[in-house]
């Protein structure tokens, strides 16, 4: 992501399709902006904020989305560098 308004996403978390109930969300690289996690109902498009999930910095976490949902990373604020954002299934 190398502009405002990027998007990386949206990865598509459905309960009966994984035995995980977490994700790992991942924002790398070298930059200087702000990065949203946001989810929405599944294939609705209506995206929220997480309330954890405002970065300026590079971060690997583990994320509980609670149930069906889609995911996605935003930039909301660039200054300057890349951003990488992954939403990777298989986390216990």
């Amino acid at each position: 992501m190398a502009a405002a308004n990027a998007v990386v996403g949206p990865y598509r978390y459905r309960r009966a399709s994984t035995p995980h109930s977490t994700v790992r969300v991942m924002l790398y690289g070298t930059f200087v902006g702000t990065f949203k996690l946001q989810t929405s109902d599944p294939d609705q498009g209506v995206w929220v904020d997480e309330p954890t999930g405002s970065y300026t910095a590079a971060t690997a976490q583990v994320f509980e989305p609670g149930g069906d949902c889609d995911i996605r990373w935003i930039c909301s604020a660039y200054t300057s560098g890349t951003a990488i954002g992954a939403v990777i299934n298989g986390t216990s």
